[in-house]
């Protein structure tokens, strides 16, 4: 049996996205991307009473644009302009500074799509 691995994003841009290169010589933008939740908290767990609260929650997302796509993306998308993207959740190995190695979960694009185009210019 095969599995389905598909992840949908719409939020907005963390930081200004920048080109880089990558060790096997491919062009990648690096998207942060900052989703934002409705948390219901109570001061009694579980209980609806005059104490509760509603609060927001920010995920943040690490997402790899390749190809055209990431000069696209690199070239026009602006620090707080809304985005959608559709892609993939990827295991990612990096190495520290100090040579210690790690392991993330990151989301590799196949879709980006800009929001707030006519926003974004005025700015």
């Amino acid at each position: 049996m095969n599995g389905f691995n598909r992840i949908f994003i719409l939020g907005r841009l963390g930081s200004e996205p920048a080109m880089q290169v990558s060790k096997n010589g491919q062009n990648f933008t690096r998207l942060s991307i900052a989703t934002h939740r409705a948390s219901r908290e109570t001061e009694l767990a579980g209980a609806e009473n005059e104490n509760s609260r509603d609060s927001q929650i920010t995920d943040w997302y690490s997402v790899n644009v390749w190809g055209h796509q990431a000069e696209t993306c690199a070239k026009y998308l602006k620090k707080g302009q809304g985005v959608m993207v559709e892609g993939y959740l990827s295991n990612f190995q990096s190495t520290k500074e100090d040579g210690s190695t790690y392991k993330k979960i990151g989301i590799n694009a196949m879709k980006v799509a800009f929001l707030d185009r006519k926003q974004a210019e005025m700015q």
